[in-house]
C-alpha cells in the first residue's frame, strides 16, 4: 500500500482577534488559547480553545456562554486568514447559600470545611466536583451528590445543595489460611533446618469508621496460628496540624512469632507516627517507638549460659525517619517504575532504651518492559547495617533485634530466615547487624490454558545475598562467592573457627497466578552454595539443603 500526500500551499493566521468578552479581559483568554497570529491555521486548535474558554467561563458562573468561531481568507498567495472568535457571555450566576444534608453520625465541621463552594463566590462547576471529591475522599460517605436548586430559573443567586449517604461505621473481617515454607515447621524439633511446614492461621479484624463523628479510623487486626499470634489496635487522624498531607498514627500490639527456629519472640510495643504525604511520589514518616521484646525460654534454641547478653529480655526506644520515593505503575503487580525506601533509628538510653545502636535499612527496586512489552525484568536491592555504641550496649544487638533472612519474601536460597551467622553449639541461626540482598526476576508473558485463561505466568530468579555478623563483616563478604574455610566449619571441636560471611547464591523459578486480589505465587530456589556448619550438641556437621520451596501472594517485590 502506498500513500501519496499532496501538501499543497500552508494556511496562517494573519490577524487573530476576540469579541464579546464583557467580564473576562481579553488578555486573560488570550493565555488560555492555543491559536496566535502568523501560526499554521488549525481547526485542532479552535476546537481546543473553545473547550478551555468556555470552561474557564463555566467555572466563573456562566452557564450558558456560547462560543463562535468565524474565520475570511485575506490572502491567497501565500493563504492567510482573519480569525475571530466570538463570546456571548449570557448572565453570571453566584452562589447564595450552601446546604449540606445527610449527617447522622459525622460533626458537621468535618464535612463542612470540604465544600469548596462559598456564599457570594461565582457558581462554578469545578469548585462542586473537588467538593465532591473531597468529600469522598474522607472514607466516611458512600455516596455524594450534588445539585443547583431551581437551575433553570432566573435568579442570579442560586442555592448549592450536596447530600450524602454515610458509611457503615463497622466492617467485619475474618478469615482461615495456610502458610506453607520450607523451614517453617511449628514444631518443636532439634534440627536447625526444620522442614517445609504447614501452619494454619485464623484471622479476625474489625474496623471503626467516622470514630467520634471525625474522619478517624479504629482498627482491631488479630492472627492466631502456629507460628505467630498478634493482636494490634491503631488509630489513624487525618489532617495532623490541620494539614491535608499530614497523618497521625498510633498504634499498640502484642506479637508472638516463631519465625526464626531459634526462639519464639514475644513483642509488645507502642508506636506513634507522623506522615507527611511530601509530594505525589514521596512519602516522609516520622516515627517513635518503645517495646518490650523477650525471649521465650521455653523455646529457645541455644544456651542462654552461652549467649547471656542475647537472650536477655530487652527494652527498645527508637526514633526514627523514613523516606519512600513510589513510582511505580501498579504497587500489587509493578511493570515499570521505580520504587525505594530509606530508613534510619536510634536506639539510646534517652529515649528509655535498656541497649544503644543505629539502625540502617534501605531498599530500592526497578521494574523495566521489553520486547514488545510482554517481558518484565525487575530487581530488588537490600541492604541494612545495626552499629552498637555506648558503654551499656557491650557491643551487643539483642537477638530480637538483630537482621534475619531468607524466605518467600527474602533469599529465596534458604529456607525461612536461615541465613546467615549460626550458634555453633547447636546450629540454630542467630542473625547478625547487617544485611545484603539482591534479587533478579524476569517475568515471562502468560501461557495460554484452558479454564485458567492467560492467568498463569512463569518467572525465573537469581537471588544473592546474607546475613553478616558485624557491619564490618560485609564489604569482605560481599565480594567472596564461597564460605570461607568450609574445612574449619566441619571440625566439631570446642571453638571450631567457622565463619558464614560470603555472598550466597540461589537461582529458581516460580509461578504467578493472578487474582483480583493479586497474583498467588509459588517459587522453588536452588542454593548453588549453601554453608556447613558443626553441631556439637548432636556430634554432627550439616549442611543447608540446596532447594527449598515457598508458596505466598504477592509478588516477591
Amino acid at each position: 500500500v502506498v500513500i501519496h500526500i499532496q501538501e499543497g500551499p500552508q494556511t496562517r493566521v494573519q490577524t487573530f482577534a476576540i469579541e464579546g468578552n464583557r467580564t473576562i479581559p481579553t488578555d486573560v483568554i488570550r493565555s488560555m488559547v492555543d491559536t496566535k497570529e502568523d501560526q499554521p491555521f488549525s481547526e485542532t486548535n479552535i476546537a481546543s480553545d473553545r473547550d478551555n474558554v468556555t470552561n474557564y467561563y463555566f467555572n466563573n458562573g456562566f452557564p450558558d456562554v456560547q462560543f463562535e468561531a468565524t474565520y475570511r481568507q485575506v490572502s491567497s498567495d501565500p493563504p492567510r486568514v482573519a480569525l475571530t472568535y466570538k463570546i456571548t457571555e449570557g448572565r453570571q450566576i453566584f452562589v447564595d447559600n450552601t446546604f449540606l444534608s445527610g449527617l447522622h453520625f459525622t460533626r458537621p465541621y468535618v464535612a463542612n470545611r470540604e465544600v469548596q463552594v462559598h456564599k457570594g463566590d461565582p457558581l462554578s462547576q469545578a469548585e462542586m466536583l473537588d467538593t465532591q471529591r473531597r468529600l469522598y475522599d474522607l472514607g466516611i460517605f458512600n455516596q455524594v451528590d450534588a445539585a443547583i436548586q431551581n437551575p433553570d430559573g432566573e435568579e442570579d443567586h442560586k442555592n448549592v445543595l450536596f447530600q450524602v449517604e454515610e458509611a457503615k461505621r463497622y466492617t467485619f473481617n475474618y478469615g482461615f489460611g495456610l502458610e506453607i515454607d520450607s523451614g517453617s515447621d511449628p514444631g518443636q524439633s532439634n534440627q536447625p533446618q526444620g522442614g517445609t511446614g504447614v501452619s494454619p492461621r485464623v484471622s479476625f479484624d474489625v474496623t471503626r469508621l467516622n470514630f467520634l463523628g471525625r474522619d478517624h479510623t479504629l482498627l482491631f487486626k488479630s492472627r492466631y496460628g502456629r507460628l505467630q499470634k498478634l493482636a494490634l489496635f491503631s488509630y489513624e487522624a487525618p489532617r495532623l496540624f490541620q494539614r491535608e498531607n499530614w497523618n497521625l498514627i498510633l498504634t499498640s500490639f502484642y506479637d508472638n512469632t516463631r519465625d526464626v527456629r531459634t526462639f519464639t519472640a514475644d513483642r509488645l510495643e507502642g508506636a506513634l507516627q507522623a506522615e507527611q504525604k511530601y509530594s505525589r511520589i514521596t512519602t516522609l514518616l516520622y516515627s517513635f517507638s518503645y517495646r518490650r521484646v523477650k525471649v521465650d525460654p521455653r523455646t529457645l534454641h541455644i544456651s542462654p549460659s552461652l549467649i547471656p547478653l542475647l537472650s536477655q529480655p530487652v527494652r527498645v526506644g527508637m526514633p526514627s525517619f523514613t523516606l519512600v520515593r513510589d513510582k511505580r505503575d501498579d504497587p500489587l503487580d509493578a511493570r515499570k517504575g521505580n520504587y525505594t525506601t530509606f530508613n534510619f533509628g536510634v536506639s539510646a538510653k534517652a529515649f528509655g532504651s535498656e541497649t544503644s545502636f543505629n539502625k540502617l535499612l534501605t531498599t530500592n527496586a526497578t521494574y523495566h518492559l521489553f520486547y514488545k512489552k510482554r517481558l518484565v525484568f525487575a530487581r530488588f536491592t537490600e541492604i541494612g547495617f545495626e552499629e552498637p555504641f555506648g558503654r551499656g550496649s557491650q557491643g551487643i544487638v539483642p537477638l530480637p533485634e538483630r537482621f534475619f533472612s531468607g524466605g518467600a519474601n527474602s533469599h529465596r536460597g534458604f529456607a525461612l530466615n536461615q541465613a546467615g551467622p549460626r550458634d555453633l553449639e547447636t546450629g540454630f541461626p542467630v542473625g547478625g547487624d547487617a544485611l545484603f540482598l539482591n534479587q533478579l526476576e524476569l517475568r515471562l508473558p502468560p501461557f495460554t490454558l484452558p479454564y485458567l485463561g492467560q492467568d498463569l505466568s512463569p518467572v525465573l530468579f537469581h537471588d544473592m545475598g546474607n546475613i553478616f555478623a558485624h557491619a564490618s563483616d560485609f564489604f569482605p563478604g560481599l565480594f567472596r562467592l564461597h564460605q570461607k574455610s568450609v574445612s574449619q566449619c566441619r571440625i566439631l571441636g570446642p571453638l571450631p573457627a567457622c565463619s558464614f560471611s560470603y555472598n550466597s547464591q540461589a537461582i529458581g523459578a516460580g509461578l504467578r497466578y493472578k487474582t483480583p486480589i493479586g497474583p498467588i505465587r509459588v517459587d522453588v530456589g536452588y542454593n548453588l552454595n549453601p554453608p556447613s556448619f558443626p553441631i556439637p550438641q548432636q556430634n554432627r556437621v550439616d549442611s543447608l539443603k540446596h532447594f527449598n520451596f515457598f508458596f505466598s501472594l504477592g509478588q516477591t517485590f
